[in-house]
């Protein structure tokens, strides 16, 4: 069972929301759904997390966008955060580095890595 978090309570609130305005009941919701009244209970309090389909299939039903189930569940969610080695970078710069045909110019590159590298390292930041 999926543990009941800030987020799943928002969308249950809204899925609850939409229903209502939609004069639905859960019964009718669920069989519609294929899941149980159970389940639609267990979406609606947020007990139960949705699958990005079932939301989908949910809104068509409620004749809703899915932005309006998710609300502002979206900006609960924390940000990811930047892996500190993100490969397109690494992958970026590479390519940079490789149009330099200089072999001098390179290392002169090179050491200003590697310069910069190191002052971050002890002071932490430039």
């Amino acid at each position: 069972m999926v543990k009941k978090t800030d987020i799943n309570v928002t969308i249950g609130k809204n899925i609850r929301h939409r229903r209502k305005l939609a004069n639905l009941s859960q019964e009718f919701v669920a069989k519609r759904m294929g899941y149980s009244y159970q389940q639609q209970q267990k979406y609606e309090t947020g007990s139960s997390s949705l699958t990005c389909e079932k939301a989908i299939d949910l809104a068509k039903l409620l004749g809703c966008a899915v932005e309006h189930l998710l609300g502002d569940a979206t900006r609960q969610a924390s940000p990811l955060k930047e892996p500190e080695w993100n490969a397109f970078k690494v992958t970026e710069l590479m390519q940079h580095f490789s149009r330099i045909k200089s072999r001098t110019a390179r290392t002169k590159v090179t050491q200003l890595v590697k310069t910069v590298a190191d002052v971050v390292a002890v002071k932490g930041k430039l």
